[in-house]
């Protein structure tokens, strides 16, 4: 991608997003980056991380008005409509493809994917994933044990937020999403049932 489609999203997210949803975005940025320079990946992947990172949130702020009349316009799945927090991902991915060409597929499943996650997700896709939910600016109690967490294995640490994001839905009586239970059906059958609580202090600074 080169640096005017760059531009382009930024300048669109600094007009389009609310103040602290663009801090939001930068911090993803710090946070996906962060989680990247521990693993083996190269300049070019590290830039797209960036990308992905910076516009995950870029259809968060319209009006639940006009995410509806996205999902029309981009032709999505109608069981996204009258649902802006599930569908902003989607609308997100759609918009950057159809209105700013970015045909990286695996940074548009980034996007799409950012708050439910999916089974077999990609690297990039564990990494925003992850990001969101643990950047700097959040202020929840165990966030830096995430961040360690991540920093040290970020499967364990998808299968962590995984588990408490499902446990809040519940929690809170509403519908779960069919592709965060994918997920975290996935990982449980590959690390079974563990003591979050316990795993998020194993190494506790």
């Amino acid at each position: 991608m080169d640096c005017i489609d760059r531009n382009k999203v930024n300048d669109y997210l600094k007009r389009h997003l609310k103040s602290s949803r663009y801090t939001h975005s930068l911090g993803v940025v710090t946070m996906a980056v962060r989680i990247g320079e521990n693993l083996p990946v190269d300049e070019a992947f590290t830039e797209r991380l960036r990308l992905a990172a910076l516009c995950h949130d870029i259809a968060k702020c319209e009006t639940p008005e006009s995410m509806n009349r996205l999902i029309r316009t981009y032709g999505l799945e109608e069981k996204y409509l009258y649902l802006p927090q599930l569908a902003h991902s989607k609308v997100g991915a759609a918009m950057l493809k159809t209105d700013f060409h970015i045909d990286d597929e695996e940074l548009l499943r980034a996007v799409a994917y950012h708050t439910t996650g999916r089974a077999g997700m990609s690297l990039m896709e564990k990494i925003i994933y992850v990001s969101d939910a643990i950047e700097p600016n959040r202020t929840y109690p165990d966030r830096k044990a995430y961040e360690r967490l991540a920093l040290r294995d970020l499967d364990l640490c998808c299968y962590a937020v995984l588990d408490f994001t499902i446990k809040d839905v519940a929690s809170k009586g509403r519908k779960q999403d069919p592709d965060a239970l994918a997920a975290y059906e996935e990982y449980k059958a590959r690390f079974g049932n563990l003591d979050f609580r316990a795993l998020l202090h194993e190494h506790t600074e």
